[in-house]
């Protein structure tokens, strides 16, 4: 509700009458005349209340005086509410709108963000879509847009202000992680799943191999803080390999990161000993122990390279994809370093981060090159598991045979190939094959 009030400043002291548009003041109950001559109207209305006011006075002695004045009612702006305050995702796109319903031109409609002038860095733009309309866009939202938000309507009667609170929610990242290379069976292994950036609420959980976890594999998760969940298993068994996949989330997103795990066997030596081989004839001889080995992997293939990484050339912020590919029994994990230091054999992980890619086939993606990706890069190819010896299949035995008669000692030996196998007499001597040992 607007007061106005119309002062009369006569002296000496004497009578004060108000009239406007031929009409002597007051005529209505918005109208007082207070003992100092000062007209009050309230509330102000601007169809009727606008004109020109004219203030008549005299003294006792019979003389006069009058002024008059015109007065113009200009009436302030009224903003339409916002809406609650909102809630969005970091990408997303938010609008606001400011809409004046009432007042009087000219006005004006600015924004400010909590309580200052908008920075154009921050890539908020503003539309005029009338003199009463105004929206203030956000095309991509990060955690640099939350704040409060206030539309500022003005005129030449007041200034208005409405505010709004946008929260960005920020996704969760998680740090990366692994398992430690060469874990053998009954060896123990923790890792920690830590997420470095991401609103609350957070929620972190594992996956093997993509779902929940057996109760037989004896897999302890604990929650250290907030941010940060502890795997460990206190005993390792061949049916902990797999792929450990950390999944962090909250109102935002819901993010992964994967780390394998691989558990070797235990390492056999296994060596088989043939029985003596008894030779007679007209003189006694001593007995020839010959021994059979063989070498070999078990139920594992090293890696071997499929595509090996060569020189490239690429223009300044251009693409260019190192080609990098193995094979082997598991699957090799391929891992990529780049050289560092004056000293040669110096190099650091590669881990994935913008611009730089860890493909599924092994390959390596540089983007937007510059001059401080130039280098040498080196592939590495792992799966993890070392040679295993093989096993005999057979047992041995005694072979008795006259001199000069053909002795067939028998040696299986089971296991992955290549395999070689080394014959040799009184545990020293190499049989060769030009021999008469074949």
């Amino acid at each position: 509700m607007e007061t106005k009030e119309y002062v009369c400043n006569v002296k000496p002291s004497s009578t004060k009458l108000f009239h406007s548009g031929g009409r002597e003041l007051p005529d209505d109950l918005r109208q007082k005349v207070q003992s100092d001559g000062t007209l009050v109207i309230s509330p102000v209305q601007k169809s009727t209340d606008a004109g020109v006011y004219t203030c008549s006075a005299r003294n006792k002695q019979g003389h006069s005086a009058r002024r008059s004045g015109e007065v113009a009612v200009i009436v302030p702006p009224k903003l339409s509410p916002f809406n609650s305050d909102r809630t969005q995702h970091v990408g997303e796109r938010a609008s606001l709108t400011c809409s004046v319903t009432k007042g009087d031109l000219p006005l004006t409609i600015t924004w400010l963000k909590d309580g200052r002038v908008l920075d154009p860095a921050q890539r908020i733009s503003v539309s005029h879509v009338d003199q009463f309309n105004s929206i203030l866009l956000i095309e991509s939202l990060s955690p640099d847009h939350n704040g409060n938000y206030s539309c500022v309507a003005r005129n030449l009667a007041a200034e208005v202000v409405r505010t709004q609170q946008l929260t960005v929610n920020v996704p969760p990242i998680i740090e990366p992680f692994s398992f430690q290379d060469g874990l053998s069976e009954g060896m123990r292994t923790r890792t920690v799943c830590g997420v470095s950036r991401g609103d609350p609420p957070l929620t972190i959980a594992w996956l093997k191999d993509g779902g929940s976890f057996s109760p037989s594999l004896a897999v302890n998760v604990s929650t250290l803080d907030s941010y940060s969940s502890l795997l460990s298993i206190s005993s390792l068994a061949s049916t902990h390999s797999g792929e450990y996949t950390c999944v962090a989330s909250n109102p935002a997103a819901e993010v992964r990161y994967t780390a394998k795990l691989q558990v070797k066997g235990n390492d056999s030596h296994l060596s088989l000993s043939l029985s003596s081989l008894h030779c007679f004839d007209d003189q006694i001889r001593p007995a020839v122990c010959l021994r059979c080995f063989g070498t070999g992997n078990a139920s594992v293939v090293p890696p071997r390279w499929t595509v090996e990484p060569t020189d490239a050339h690429v223009e300044r912020n251009k693409h260019v994809m190192l080609h990098c590919q193995a094979q082997g029994v598991p699957q090799p994990t391929i891992t990529w370093k780049k050289a560092t230091g004056s000293k040669s054999g110096e190099y650091e992980e590669l881990r994935e981060r913008m611009y730089t890619k860890i493909l599924n086939n092994g390959s390596l993606l540089l983007q937007n090159v510059k001059e401080d990706r130039e280098g040498f890069y080196l592939c590495q190819a792992s799966n993890g598991i070392g040679s295993a010896s093989p096993y005999f299949s057979a047992q041995s035995r005694i072979v008795t045979v006259k001199k000069g008669d053909t002795a067939t000692l028998q040696c299986d030996v089971s296991g992955d190939k290549p395999i070689n196998v080394l014959w040799l007499r009184g545990g020293k001597v190499e049989l060769n094959p030009a021999s008469n040992y074949r």
